[in-house]
């Protein structure tokens, strides 16, 4: 059963007009030990975010987040770089998270920023296929139909009360900082600098 609390989805499982998913929790990877904390702050259609999830962060998670020193909390702050595919493939991605887990959202996320330059409708089906989603149908149809717009909503509200102007933005948290501290940019040596010396 899906944690997420459900408003009008009907026991068939199609999705009608209006229908919305009001709370999900958060995308996260790592260890709840972890003495680090990354909230990064995300568009799907932003280039810069492309180069961050591709270049930066598969760095990030073999060095840190894997061994269990960092844990990492995406949040959803669509600009929108792209007037339909900021949002889309957001509820798409949360769609994925509901059914699938976070493992499967992260790994979908990563195929979206891989395939950002010629998204579409089809390439999201071909996406959800070659991971094996259980219902690929409703993840396309929570895109199209923005499901999950309140849960990106109130991670839009979030980074808005934090100053987010623009993505990515990176905030570093954990046992060493007062609350969350904005980074000035996205890039390996500069997490990896800030982590390496606040990793007890």
């Amino acid at each position: 059963m899906s944690s997420a609390s459900i408003a009008g989805i009907s026991l068939a499982g199609c999705i009608e007009p209006g229908e919305t998913i009001n709370e999900l929790p958060r995308p996260t990877l790592g260890s709840d030990d972890a003495t680090v904390e990354l909230h990064v702050f995300e568009d799907f259609s932003c280039h810069v975010c492309q180069d961050y999830n591709l270049n930066h962060l598969p760095q990030i998670k073999e060095d840190y987040i894997d061994e269990g020193s960092v844990k990492y909390f995406h949040y959803d702050w669509p600009i929108p770089v792209h007037p339909r595919w900021s949002s889309e493939m957001a509820n798409a991605a949360r769609a994925v998270q509901d059914k699938e887990g976070n493992d499967a959202y992260f790994e979908f996320k990563k195929l979206l920023f891989e395939n950002q330059g010629n998204i579409s409708v089809d390439v999201m089906r071909d996406i959800a296929e070659s991971m094996d989603i259980e219902d690929v149908t409703y993840v396309l149809e929570s895109g199209s139909n923005s499901v999950y717009q309140p849960v990106i909503d109130a991670d839009r509200e979030e980074g808005d009360s934090l100053g987010v102007s623009g993505t990515p933005t990176v905030f570093v948290a954990g046992d060493n900082f007062d609350g969350l501290e904005q980074l000035p940019n996205h890039t390996y040596d500069v997490l990896s600098g800030v982590i390496d010396a606040n990793v007890e």
